[in-house]
């Protein structure tokens, strides 16, 4: 389903969006299990990818470098800053996700997990420092 919301549209930041709203809706309908596998593991705090077999790890960096992709196509269209490695970029992202996702799993009324997809990617684009 990922890749499949990365694959779709053409412009860069939509492809982004879909992501991010795709991440969420795959969460949010796995969300017994996922409490379920936290709940057996160290808690909220343990990293998702760390507890992952062999194989499933591998694909999620393959994943993370066709999220790369659109980073460097990006650039490269001068879409966005090349402020960092692409890869780097897609892992920071997907990070911000996460640990928003865990956020409100932890503590749904007082962190709602933001509706608009923009709200992510605004934080990852925009950034804190005014021009």
């Amino acid at each position: 389903a990922l890749t499949r919301a990365i694959e779709e549209p053409a412009d860069e930041i939509e492809k982004l969006r879909n992501y991010v709203r795709t991440k969420v809706e795959i969460f949010r309908s796995n969300l017994p299990v996922i409490r379920l596998y936290l709940a057996e593991s160290s808690g909220a705090s343990f990293n998702l990818k760390a507890g992952l077999d062999c194989e499933i790890r591998q694909r999620c960096y393959i994943f993370l470098e066709r999220l790369a992709a659109i980073f460097t196509v990006g650039i490269k269209k001068q879409r966005f800053k090349n402020i960092a490695s692409p890869y780097l970029l897609a892992m920071a992202l997907g990070s911000v996700i996460d640990a928003v996702l865990l956020l409100w799993l932890d503590a749904p009324e007082r962190h709602p997990f933001p509706e608009d997809p923009d709200t992510i990617l605004d934080i990852f684009f925009k950034g804190l420092i005014e021009p």
